[in-house]
């Protein structure tokens, strides 16, 4: 029935104060201010010993129940209270976040349009970049065709490169060959030419000593024959004389 332990707590407080200010009440209403004779004093408390009880019940169970309705109203109006003072707290929680969204409102309206500036930038940074890349695109386009068409005709005067110098180098080796075989025929050829001319010195040494024995044997037989000779004159002269 109640919400907190201080609910019951404040209900059972006022429920001791209404029992404690409506006994009083009662009590006063029964004490009259006539002063009343013994025998209707006697009768009258007779009277009133039994009203008494009798009251004193029915007023226990009316007490009871008006205290419990009087407990409710209570309860109801604290919690009336408590609702209305939520509500007035809700509804200045909501005012203020009313101003609070209201601001914050107004900031995101201005980072809103803040953005839209930067994007509106940035798109017109974006198609700057894209006519520069789609010119830069068009010149590797361009240039990528020259570079092939320089390509193809430089791979043609390669081609043509190699072919020389497959001719120049089978040209190199024939006439390393032709060479290589000219100097082997010269090598060769100086070979037979210094065994020759060793042949030769040998002969010319030889027919230089016989020409110097033919020259001792010349100057031998010319000392004889001019021997002979005045030996023949010297005969002669004698054969003169004899005769």
């Amino acid at each position: 029935m109640w919400d907190t332990p201080e609910d019951c707590t404040a209900v059972v407080q006022v429920m001791e104060e209404y029992e404690r200010l409506a006994r009083p009440t009662i009590i006063g209403r029964l004490n009259f201010d006539e002063t009343p004779s013994p025998k209707f004093s006697s009768s009258f408390k007779a009277q009133t010993n039994n009203k008494s009880s009798k009251t004193d019940y029915s007023f226990a169970r009316r007490s009871s129940k008006d205290r419990e309705k009087d407990v409710a109203l209570l309860c109801a109006k604290g919690k009336i209270s408590q609702l209305e003072n939520e509500s007035k707290l809700m509804m200045t929680e909501r005012k203020r976040a009313r101003i609070e969204q209201d601001k914050e409102g107004e900031i995101h309206q201005g980072n809103l349009r803040r953005e839209i500036e930067k994007n509106s930038e940035l798109q017109q940074q974006l198609k700057y970049v894209f006519n520069q890349e789609k010119n830069v695109r068009d010149e590797l386009k361009g240039t990528r065709k020259e570079f092939e068409d320089y390509k193809k005709k430089a791979e043609e005067k390669i081609h043509g490169l190699q072919r020389q110098m497959l001719k120049l180098n089978s040209e190199v080796e024939e006439s390393k060959e032709g060479f290589w075989r000219q100097l082997t025929e010269m090598r060769e050829k100086l070979t037979r030419q210094e065994t020759e001319k060793i042949i030769a010195q040998n002969k010319l040494a030889d027919n230089e000593n016989q020409l110097e024995y033919y020259k001792k044997r010349y100057s031998q037989v010319s000392e004889r024959v001019e021997e002979l000779e005045e030996s023949h004159s010297k005969c002669d002269g004698a054969e003169h004389r004899v005769k």
